[in-house]
């Protein structure tokens, strides 16, 4: 029975090597025509399994390797769970050696005593010595082979030849969630350049970098985008506001004032040639910030005793030359003048009432002939050129207080002390 069993047990491996072949063309068929349902499903629905990636590969590309691992799998399993036991390989050998049933008889009679059945099992065990297993139970391909040969040339003819439809409306959706999209992305590369021009502004007028009060429900929705539209609501929107900002610096009492002082300066002539040079040309540009580097520039000067006797001499004419200046400016009315004969009053009139701010509020109150916005313009005009002369007067008061204290060793104290005024003056006015 050894004999026998052996040959069976060789028989029964080849039969099973046979049978997971049989079973695994039978499933990769069935997972190849399942490929092909899904393409056409992923193809007519427009699901996007091909253009969505996972891993750097596309969600197809994991399906069919799901797919065929998942075949290879189930035929083998389904194989070893329908092979043939040893009574069934016996059967087979005996048809395929031509054995005449005499193995399958040795399994049934081997505990048999009787001399036939020993006789039986002799004769057989003789046989299945002279059996050569791989002739008579040899490893072919199966027959069904054609099936999944099929349907791999049909899943290749669908993927490559059904054209794309989009039933569910999903493509066109994603298309216009991706416009969207780009759409928000231009629209905040424009609100980033319409921040850097605002803070640019900011930085150049000196507002307030606070944000003002806004929509807090608006608010609520442009922290998160839904749309293009939102993104260019918001850009507007702080538009605005440095709009509104700008429009209340520049009719500002402070604005209005600086305006009237730099109109002042143009009217300044150089002093002369010296040390002053480059601060009144500053002065005359109404370039405040840099005339007070270049007066603090001249305080270190003359703390350090750079200047030449001469030098410094020169330095105390151009200053009371400028201080003259200054003071004669700071008594000419002859902006408002000009203004009032444009809202239609008298040259002769003008001119006393410029002289004299009480009576221009007066006679502003009961003219007939003004508007109110041209009222309003008169008197905001006057005062603004009334502080930009007293600021005038300031500066030529102290100028004048430099030039007499300059000798030529240099600058007294009170002359220190009216530089440094001088020089807070020109701060306050940047």
């Amino acid at each position: 029975m050894q004999d026998i069993r052996r040959i069976l047990r060789l028989a029964g491996r080849r039969l099973l090597v046979v049978g997971v072949l049989n079973t695994v063309v039978w499933t990769l068929t069935a997972a190849v025509a399942g490929l092909v349902v899904v393409i056409v499903v992923d193809r007519a629905l427009g699901l996007g399994l091909g253009e969505v990636s996972w891993r750097s590969l596309p969600v197809l590309a994991w399906v069919a390797i799901g797919a065929v691992g998942l075949a290879v799998v189930l035929g083998v399993a389904w194989a070893f769970a329908v092979r043939k036991r040893e009574a069934a390989v016996a059967r087979v050998v005996d048809a395929r050696a031509g054995l005449r049933e005499s193995l399958s008889t040795a399994l049934c009679v081997e505990r048999a005593e009787d001399p036939w059945s020993r006789a039986v099992v002799e004769s057989a065990a003789d046989k299945a010595r002279q059996v050569v297993v791989k002739d008579a139970i040899p490893i072919e391909g199966p027959r069904s082979w054609s099936m999944p040969t099929a349907t791999v040339v049909l899943l290749i003819l669908t993927f490559f030849l059904m054209p794309q439809f989009d039933l569910l409306g999903k493509r066109a959706e994603a298309r216009a969630a991706e416009e969207a999209k780009q759409e928000i992305e231009v629209a905040q590369q424009d609100a980033r350049k319409a921040e850097d021009t605002i803070r640019e502004i900011i930085q150049r007028t000196g507002l307030s970098t606070e944000e003002d009060a806004a929509d807090p429900e608006l608010d609520a929705d442009l922290a998160k985008p839904k749309s293009a539209e939102m993104v260019r609501k918001d850009a507007i929107r702080k538009l605005t506001n440095l709009n509104e900002k700008l429009e209340k610096q520049l009719n500002s009492e402070e604005a209005k004032t600086l305006d009237a002082m730099k109109e002042m300066m143009r009217r300044l002539t150089m002093p002369g040639q010296g040390e002053l040079s480059e601060f009144a040309r500053e002065m005359s540009r109404g370039n405040f910030d840099k005339a007070r580097q270049e007066l603090e520039k001249l305080a270190q000067k003359l703390s350090s005793g750079e200047l030449s006797g001469e030098e410094s001499e020169q330095l105390a004419k151009q200053m009371k030359n400028l201080a003259n200046q200054l003071e004669q400016l700071a008594q000419q009315k002859g902006a408002l003048e000009q203004m009032m004969q444009k809202a239609g009053v008298s040259p002769e009139q003008a001119k006393q009432l410029a002289a004299n701010p009480e009576a221009l509020q007066q006679a502003l109150r009961d003219n007939k002939n003004l508007t109110e916005q041209q009222k309003q313009q008169l008197q905001q005009a006057a005062k603004a050129m009334q502080q930009a002369a007293s600021q005038c007067q300031g500066m030529g008061e102290a100028m004048s207080q430099m030039a007499s204290s300059m000798s030529q060793s240099g600058m007294n104290q009170a002359g220190q002390e009216a530089m440094n005024a001088m020089s807070g003056q020109l701060s306050a006015m940047e």
